[in-house]
């Protein structure tokens, strides 16, 4: 808002600039006549051109060569400035009509029904894409937008305790379809506008989720239950997992690469040919984990615990 507030005011400071100049030209060109007037009586003709006929009329040429010339570059410098205006009232525009799109795209979240959530989850994602390659004030909007995509999947999930059971997870009555569609624009992006940001997708429930081929970087999913999901040929870089639940996820073909996982409870999951390099998987409880065909470099794998039975996620 600041610099669109600045804009508007350096709109102002420059029309007033022009017009200041405008109403002062006339009278400038009065008191340059006056001048040339007053050098003429001083016999500046005679100083420049000689004694000769000739040199009344090469004075009062010189004169109004200087002037055009000056009236010229007074008026290219006017020009200039009423197209440097133009463009920056076209840039006021065009942000105004930016912060009408944001604030209707982020309306739409609150919406109870899916159309109108995935229209909302869309529109902040082009706007996104949009600024991605603008100036350093509006790449701000790339990170306003993916926080708030992030804190979205984060409060779709609901977690009551009992006292009698221990923690029990609520799913949200968010359709899977919108925590599919917000996991896809973050992580399945062609141009990868979010890649250079910090994801907390940390005490999330993700279930149902398909996404394969998907580029997760910088993640922290610290304490998300996985529940039937599927990230098939998934690239999983610098990414944090410490007390998750995995229940019938499916990993196989991903290449994961300086991840941490850690003191995790998995339950019938496949990391089948997976390439798994300078990570650490400790301290887990594993039941039916498929580690068949897996191209480990310094993977350090300790501390897990094989068990007989599933473990309570």
């Amino acid at each position: 808002m600041k610099k669109r507030t600045f804009f508007a005011q350096n709109n102002r400071n420059q029309s007033d600039h022009g017009t200041y100049l405008g109403t002062w030209l006339i009278p400038l060109t009065t008191i340059y006549i006056i001048l040339v007037y007053i050098l003429y009586r001083q016999d500046t003709h005679i100083l420049l051109f000689g004694n000769g006929d000739t040199a009344l009329g090469q004075y009062v040429n010189m004169s109004g060569t200087f002037l055009g010339g000056l009236m010229l570059i007074y008026g290219l410098w006017l020009n200039s400035k009423r197209l440097a205006e133009g463009v920056k009232q076209s840039v006021i525009a065009k942000n105004t009509q930016l912060d009408r799109r944001f604030k209707d795209a982020a309306d739409l979240l609150a919406n109870s029904n899916s159309s109108a959530i995935l229209t909302g989850i869309y529109t902040l994602h082009q706007i996104a894409v949009e600024t991605h390659r603008s100036n350093e004030l509006e790449k701000s909007d790339v990170k306003i937008v993916h926080q708030i995509l992030c804190a979205y999947i984060r409060e779709s999930t609901n977690e009551v305790k009992d006292g009698k059971n221990g923690k029990v997870i609520v799913l949200n009555d968010k359709k899977p379809i919108v925590i599919q569609t917000i996991l896809k624009v973050l992580f399945s992006n062609e141009n990868d506008i979010y890649g250079h940001l910090v994801t907390d997708l940390s005490n999330c429930v993700l279930s149902g989720i398909n996404l394969e081929e998907a580029r997760f970087v910088n993640v922290d999913f610290s304490g998300t239950l996985f529940l039937n999901c599927t990230f098939k040929s998934s690239k999983f870089y610098s990414c944090y997992f410490m007390n998750n639940g995995f229940g019938n996820v499916d990993f196989s073909g991903c290449s994961i690469r300086n991840t941490l996982i850690r003191k995790a409870k998995m339950n019938f999951v496949s990391f089948k040919e997976c390439i798994i390099d300078n990570s650490i998987f400790a301290n887990s409880l594993l039941f039916k984990v498929s580690m068949r065909d897996v191209k480990r470099s310094n993977l350090q794998f300790e501390g897990n615990i094989t068990g007989e039975r599933p473990f309570i996620l």
